[in-house]
């Protein structure tokens, strides 16, 4: 038995996303998720900068820029 706050499932972009911000209010959360490994196809074509916003304040948005290709219209 753990102490667990919130139980997040899906460890998915949202998933992964609500868990950075539970855990910078000190929130006790555990995330659980039904694949076994990472899939190897993109599910999301990219991140908007709405997103990239709310990514910046938990941390992660400049490695995601970083790793990413960038798209312009």
């Amino acid at each position: 038995m753990t102490d667990t706050d919130v139980l997040i499932v899906g460890g998915g972009p949202v998933g992964l996303y609500l868990g950075c911000c539970l855990a910078s209010c000190g929130i006790a959360f555990q995330i659980v998720e039904r694949r076994s490994q990472p899939s190897m196809h993109t599910k999301s074509i990219g991140i908007h900068p709405p997103a990239l916003e709310l990514l910046s304040q938990v941390g992660v948005a400049e490695a995601l820029i970083d790793t990413g290709v960038q798209v312009s219209s």
